[in-house]
């Protein structure tokens, strides 16, 4: 089961924060998009590109994504957390933030090699839990534009991620609300 909280604001449209949920099984995936307050079920050849759309949200992926920017990274710790930092903006970046969008618009911006993307600012926030090593939260906020076929598109991403319960679940149950409420697609 996932949850993410998106918030966006882009040139020339209303702010728009998106809630979701998921259910991912090995035979059956269920999305809650808050937009349309609408549960939707995935067709079985749908899955695999869903599953690996997930590794987006795998907590130790968002640490290799970064591998390669380490260095502009700032490091703290409290108590329970290894703590990464970045606060950072300019081309460096682009091929990060680039990647970032494409995994969480995968398939939407199919066809759209020609996106040249403008960094203003990109921030990201990422607690690693120093028991387990376990990435329990990342916050991740981009100031960008996106030239799309000569149209400028200004875009604010604000996404807050958090994980918990590694390893606890022996089994996923989906609630038969969201099976029987479900829209195939």
């Amino acid at each position: 089961k996932g949850t993410i909280t998106n918030h966006s604001t882009i040139e020339g449209m209303e702010d728009q924060t998106t809630n979701s949920e998921s259910y991912i099984t090995a035979d059956a995936s269920y999305m809650y998009e808050g937009n349309t307050e609408q549960w939707m079920k995935y067709p079985q050849d749908m899955m695999e590109q869903l599953l690996s759309s997930t590794e987006q949200s795998d907590p130790s992926g968002q640490l290799k994504q970064i591998e390669s920017y380490l260095e502009d990274f700032t490091f703290e710790q409290d108590n329970d957390n290894y703590i990464l930092s970045l606060d950072a903006s300019g081309e460096k970046f682009t091929q990060l933030v680039k990647d970032q969008i494409a995994q969480g618009m995968q398939g939407v911006l199919e066809g759209e090699e020609d996106i040249d993307f403008i960094i203003d600012s990109v921030n990201y926030l990422i607690h690693v839990d120093k028991k387990s090593f376990q990435t329990s939260k990342v916050d991740m906020i981009i100031d960008m534009a996106m030239n799309i076929e000569g149209e400028e598109i200004i875009v604010y991403l604000d996404l807050k991620m958090n994980f918990s319960d590694f390893n606890e679940l022996s089994e996923i149950n989906i609630p038969q609300e969201v099976i029987d409420n479900a829209i195939g697609i």
